[in-house]
């Protein structure tokens, strides 16, 4: 099984990180032939805010792309469950703004004990699979992730 990994933090991270060395060599190549001029403190001042900016970018970008792997690797070791459902609703959500949009896709499924469940689809499924109809789904549930796998429609539907 394929595990993923947060390489997009990591060559983040190295790239701050020649970044602020190569910063810092100018801000020493700058202070010893100058000396502890005004311009090599404004210098060392710019220095420490660009680290500040640059530690704090770090982490939030990092956060960020720590939450999609863990939702992939979920994905992945999540055991698949199947259920005899019928389909309550299909809903359209218009993302974007006045330049790119897009849309979203859900499926609302009924549960054999009554309980509604509502997963997001690809465009796909939403066009092939109809309000009331019956049949399996597939889907994986678990640790606040819910996927949408397969959905079978029984033969002979009413």
């Amino acid at each position: 099984m394929k595990k993923y990994h947060n390489r997009g933090g990591f060559i983040l991270v190295l790239s701050v990180s020649l970044f602020y060395a190569l910063f810092t060599c100018f801000v020493v190549w700058g202070i010893t032939l100058e000396g502890f001029s005004n311009g090599a403190i404004q210098f060392l001042i710019l220095e420490i805010l660009s680290l500040i900016l640059a530690i704090a970018l770090v982490v939030f970008f990092f956060r960020r792309m720590s939450r999609k792997t863990a939702a992939k690797n979920a994905f992945l070791t999540l055991p698949e469950q199947t259920a005899q459902v019928k389909v309550v609703s299909k809903s359209k959500k218009t993302v974007g703004d006045r330049y790119s949009t897009g849309s979203i896709f859900y499926i609302t499924f009924e549960m054999p004990d009554g309980d509604r469940k509502n997963f997001q689809v690809i465009h796909d499924s939403y066009a092939t699979i109809e309000k009331d109809d019956m049949g399996t789904l597939t889907y994986k549930e678990g640790d606040g992730y819910k996927f949408f796998v397969h959905f079978t429609r029984n033969v002979g539907k009413d």
